[in-house]
């Protein structure tokens, strides 16, 4: 793995994509991953409470706000129609 002269990706970046194949391999996978890391924290595992804490409940948390944002302003346009 190297780096190529005039690389698109920007500085720092691997010309070979390896990190988008990578993800592209596992982006069907994260619902289940996902699922066997709350299972192993709800069985005891402090690295997957830790995971969960520290990477997914923030993404869970922003989506709720941003959904929310979203049906407030549906219930706004609702109540100016009447």
């Amino acid at each position: 793995m190297g780096f190529k002269k005039g690389n698109t990706f920007g500085k720092g970046w691997p010309s070979n994509g390896h990190a988008q194949l990578f993800r592209d391999l596992v982006m069907d996978e994260i619902p289940g991953l996902v699922k066997d890391i709350m299972k192993d924290a709800k069985g005891g595992c402090q690295a997957s409470r830790k995971l969960i804490i520290d990477r997914i409940f923030p993404l869970v948390t922003l989506q709720a706000s941003l959904i929310q944002d979203e049906i407030d302003e549906l219930k706004e346009m609702i109540e100016d129609e009447k």
